[in-house]
């Protein structure tokens, strides 16, 4: 079973995508939103592509 930190980090990755993907924030932006470094948006953004990667890898595309 997952806790509730990998919840928390789940949230954080996908709201650092929506965050630059929807509403075209930056790095800087984001880790102030957050209060932390934009290293670690930098991370949050590369393990949130990782998980989807593996999702996709795992299920393929269900669309077909």
């Amino acid at each position: 079973s997952r806790g509730l930190g990998d919840v928390y980090k789940r949230q954080t990755q996908r709201e650092t995508l929506i965050l630059e993907f929807w509403y075209g924030y930056g790095d800087q932006e984001i880790a102030a939103y957050f209060h932390v470094t934009p290293r670690t948006i930098y991370n949050w953004r590369q393990k949130a592509f990782t998980a989807i990667r593996k999702y996709y890898e795992r299920n393929g595309d269900e669309r077909k």
